[in-house]
């Protein structure tokens, strides 16, 4: 039950992050300030839906599997966003 409303929680969270860059990229005024928001808006949105998705599933091989993504992704969207800024 209680991992029921976590997973709930972080999983509304992150869709919330994600919603707010796609707003930031409407919002915002120049190409690379939108960059910079979505890359950092959208790195935690889907940090918190990778961690939601590992309290969800306790498999051995989704564990590993959502570890791995979990490290390229929080490895290229930040240096790619900054990159781009």
């Amino acid at each position: 039950m209680i991992s029921l409303i976590a997973v709930s929680i972080l999983a509304l969270t992150g869709a919330g992050l994600v919603a707010l860059a796609g707003v930031g990229i409407l919002r915002l005024p120049d190409p690379l300030t939108r960059a910079s928001a979505v890359s950092k808006a959208a790195a935690l949105g889907l940090l918190l839906i990778i961690v939601a998705a590992m309290i969800a599933e306790w498999s051995v091989r989704s564990l590993i599997v959502l570890i791995l993504v979990l490290i390229a992704h929080l490895v290229t969207t930040p240096l790619s966003g900054t990159a781009l800024a």
